[in-house]
């Protein structure tokens, strides 16, 4: 696990053998509902993370290059087919999911720090299934950044969203359509939004000829 943040939690990871679990908050309307994917209950933040073993799934958290924020499964397995109505009727949507990594103390059962965040984001919907008298609850969640990547362009309303009154792309639109010619006194801007119009005189590069020297 990388970027652990408690001091804890970093001693614990350098030993040879270490007992962990991935933790769940999930913040539905009708109350938190707090799970571990372990076989013991783990007690964080006065709340009690209650153990689903084998019956409770979580897809791997992926690290990417991009900055595409990226969605997360929990799986939840051998529910009761009565229950499903009751899943089906709960308000999620949008609601807030956090998942966090614990280490657990092997001597006590206690959470030896505080567990470190690995995802935060929001509930967005559910596929559910029955089969041979069990049910199977499928939770999709999304990243609080959406699935979208930011993408920035050059451009004088992106660049203002980033540095307020900064002028630096106000004639990005103009040129495209610039007409010059090397050596030529004047150009032009073709099209509106330049900043001389649509021509422009500009000094001449060679005051004294293409060949003279001003300092001669």
């Amino acid at each position: 696990m990388t970027r652990v943040v408690n001091a804890g939690n970093t001693t614990e990871l350098g030993k040879l053998g270490i007992l962990g679990c991935i933790m769940v908050d999930l913040d539905f309307l009708s109350g938190h509902l707090y799970l571990n994917d372990g076989f013991i209950e783990c007690v964080y933040n006065a709340h009690t993370f209650q153990p689903l073993g084998q019956f409770g799934g979580i897809q791997a958290v992926e690290e990417t290059l991009d900055t595409i924020a990226r969605p997360i499964v929990l799986t939840l397995s051998g529910v009761d087919p009565t229950l499903v109505g009751t899943v089906e009727n709960e308000v999620y949507q949008n609601r807030a999911v956090i998942v966090y990594v614990a280490l657990i103390n092997q001597q006590t059962g206690a959470l030896v720090d505080i567990p470190e965040i690995a995802w935060e984001g929001r509930m967005d919907y559910m596929a559910i299934s029955i089969d041979q008298n069990k049910g199977s609850v499928q939770l999709n969640c999304e990243h609080r950044l959406r699935r979208e990547p930011r993408i920035a362009r050059y451009t004088d309303p992106d660049q203002q969203q980033a540095f307020a009154g900064d002028t630096f792309f106000n004639y990005i639109p103009a040129i495209s359509n610039f007409k010059s010619q090397w050596g030529n006194e004047k150009g032009a801007y073709g099209g509106p939004g330049g900043k001389f119009g649509n021509t422009s005189t500009r000094p001449n590069p060679y005051p004294y000829g293409p060949s003279g020297n001003p300092y001669r």
